[in-house]
């Protein structure tokens, strides 16, 4: 992998909560805030970070077509269809960015970014348990 990539995986950007329409449940509306408020700190962190590298790596903070395409798919929903589609995009992308930080944590040439890998690994994963555990206690869809 590649430190590009290292770095870019890195970002997972918060949804931008002003797109959606309001009401959330209190527990997907707490878990969103600390996604925010991690992601937004941890992105900053690396931001500083890798920009003490030789050559400088500048994250790209646009939207990857598969995120741009989640989110214009979660701005089609409300209410709960909403929240089951967002906790299960949630798990799938802190899975694929746990295996990333693990993989470059253990694996990674750079020092900079091999040590916030290795940093990341617990936020990402404590993340992904708690997507988890909202996503086994997400009511049923409702009926069409």
């Amino acid at each position: 992998m590649d430190h590009f990539y290292a770095a870019r995986s890195g970002l997972i950007p918060p949804l931008p909560w002003s797109t959606f329409s309001p009401p959330f449940s209190p527990s997907i509306k707490a878990f969103a805030r600390k996604m925010v408020d991690a992601h937004t700190a941890s992105t900053d962190k690396l931001k500083k970070e890798v920009a003490t590298l030789t050559p400088a790596i500048k994250p790209d903070p646009a939207l990857s077509g598969d995120q741009q395409k989640k989110l214009d798919a979660l701005q089609q929903l409300t209410g709960t269809a909403f929240e089951q589609a967002y906790i299960a995009d949630q798990v799938a992308a802190h899975e694929a960015a746990l295996g990333v930080v693990q993989a470059y944590a253990d694996n990674g040439t750079e020092p900079v970014l091999k040590r916030f890998a290795a940093d990341a690994t617990k936020m990402v994963s404590d993340h992904l348990d708690e997507a988890r555990r909202l996503a086994a206690s997400a009511p049923p869809a409702p009926a069409p």
